[in-house]
């Protein structure tokens, strides 16, 4: 999903041609980058949604901690890359300061949903998974 989401942001910042009268206005790219991002983090969302409900028993726990983390870690990543729709519209001091805050705040929530993850309980009869020593 963010190989495709990186590829259609290079393509879409391409287009931004302003010596040709014909090429798209920046104003209107930036409403498809957004709209990039948006299928980028639904798309990731639904898709590690579908993976766990293939792989889990019918009785297994919903995997809402799971389909979150990957929604903080898709939206963190297609924000702080370069030619994101919010660097667009910030640069400068403001888009470093922008990138950091985004990247500090995704991986704050992402320990939060690790921790949750780490912690919860195995349904009843199934079995405990055993580390192997490297």
């Amino acid at each position: 999903m963010v190989a495709a989401y990186m590829a259609v942001t290079a393509a879409t910042v391409e287009l931004i041609d302003e010596t040709s009268p014909e090429a798209p206005q920046p104003d209107v790219l930036l409403v498809y980058r957004w709209g990039g991002l948006i299928v980028l983090v639904i798309g990731s969302m639904v898709l590690t949604y579908l993976t766990y409900r293939s792989k889990a028993d019918t009785g297994a726990r919903r995997p809402v901690a799971e389909v979150l983390g990957v929604g903080v870690a898709a939206a963190g990543w297609g924000l702080v890359m370069p030619e994101s729709p919010a660097l667009a519209q910030a640069s400068g001091d403001r888009g470093t300061a922008l990138v950091l805050l985004i990247g500090f705040l995704a991986v704050v929530v992402n320990l939060i949903i690790a921790t949750r993850l780490k912690s919860t309980t195995l349904p009843e009869g199934a079995p405990a998974e055993t580390t192997r020593a490297p």
